[in-house]
């Protein structure tokens, strides 16, 4: 590996353990506050464009189901996240079968919990057209 590919890694990495907490968090903070910016810039403009181009019945549907995305989107997440942070302990302590018994345990109840929020929203769907007819 050249110097220069060497220099470029030590740049751009990220040591958590010994770095200070005010710089480290600076480092994470601004990407991450930019992403959500751009996030909520995206959503305003398929808004702009979905109720431009579709009409308001189109751009009212998706604000019923923004909630729902979103509280999908929180699961996996809290999913994700903590199942990282234990396989990582595994990992660290050169536990391989357990981080695997992990990660496929928190895939497994993740999966199941996002069968079980679509089958209730579809049975409520079939409910809410049975009274419709």
């Amino acid at each position: 590996m050249s110097s220069k590919k060497i220099k470029d890694k030590e740049r751009d990495s990220i040591d958590f353990g010994k770095s200070r907490i005010g710089p480290l968090f600076t480092r994470i903070f601004y990407p991450t506050l930019l992403s959500m910016v751009f996030a909520s810039l995206f959503t305003v403009a398929d808004g702009i464009f979905v109720g431009q181009g579709v009409g308001s019945n189109a751009l009212a549907a998706i604000n019923i189901v923004a909630p729902l995305f979103l509280i999908t989107t929180g699961l996996a997440l809290m999913f994700g996240v903590g199942v990282s942070v234990v396989a990582s302990i595994h990992l660290a302590q050169n536990n391989h079968k357990a981080a695997n018994i992990n990660i496929t345990q928190a895939f497994d109840v993740a999966t199941l919990l996002m069968l079980v929020i679509a089958i209730e929203e579809s049975r409520d769907r079939y409910m809410i057209h049975q009274h419709k007819v």
